[in-house]
């Protein structure tokens, strides 16, 4: 599996290219995903998963470690543009209440922006 990186008034977006997030595309694709943050010192996340329609339970877990990791920096990761069928997946096993999950990329940054306010 492929990602995609932006940056947005300074919050990393990075984006899963693929359908499926699941344990055949997972292993090298968490260390990827960590280096890549790692690299850019950057620790305000949004995973952009627009095109996703399946995540098994080692797709969570990479979502799951990444969100301990930045919490660790003092950083943050927020969802956006999750499909009806993730939603669902999410829904399922309570998920939905451990991240913070944004219909589009610019709300989640967005949300950054008035954090930052406060």
């Amino acid at each position: 599996m492929d990602i995609i990186h932006t940056v947005k008034d300074n919050i990393l977006v990075i984006t899963f290219t693929s359908d499926r997030l699941d344990a055949k595309h997972n292993m090298q694709l968490k260390q990827d995903i960590l280096d890549l943050i790692d690299q850019m010192k950057n620790y305000q996340v949004v995973f952009d998963l627009q095109h996703l329609q399946f995540m098994d339970s080692s797709g969570m877990g990479l979502l799951l470690s990444t969100l301990r990791f930045l919490n660790a920096q003092g950083g943050k990761l927020k969802l956006s543009g999750m499909t009806p069928p993730l939603r669902t997946i999410f829904e399922l096993v309570s998920m939905h209440k451990i991240f913070e999950i944004y219909e589009t990329n610019d709300e989640a940054i967005s949300s950054y922006m008035q954090t930052k306010k406060k």
